[in-house]
């Protein structure tokens, strides 16, 4: 776990492994049930986990974007949330509307 200090509010601890590029929580500020971020590129978060997110935790290693798709025929992705990059930890913009990120790794 780390420690992590957001524009908002200090955060206690962060429940993501020090392994992985960074998680997405159902809860606010890191509550709840979490998605853990192993892999870069751009790609559809598992089903289940369609709308669910509410926030996020990313390491220095990547920049993140959410993203979601449009529900009428002919509408364009939207992004749910700015970039999250440098152990960023915050709520995501657009709550419960994520389908899809954006994982850029840093090389």
């Amino acid at each position: 776990m780390a420690t992590v200090v957001t524009g908002a509010q200090a955060a206690p601890a962060i429940d993501c492994p020090h392994d992985a590029i960074g998680c997405l929580y159902d809860g606010d500020l890191g509550a709840g049930d979490r998605y853990v971020i192993r892999r870069c590129g751009a790609y559809d978060l598992p089903y289940e986990w369609w709308d669910k997110a509410n926030s996020f935790y990313i390491t220095d290693r990547a920049y993140l974007r959410g993203w979601n798709y449009g529900r009428k025929p002919g509408d364009s992705s939207t992004p749910t949330m700015r970039y999250a990059r440098s152990y960023e930890f915050d709520n995501i913009d657009n709550r419960n509307a994520t389908d899809w990120i954006q994982v850029n790794c840093a090389v």
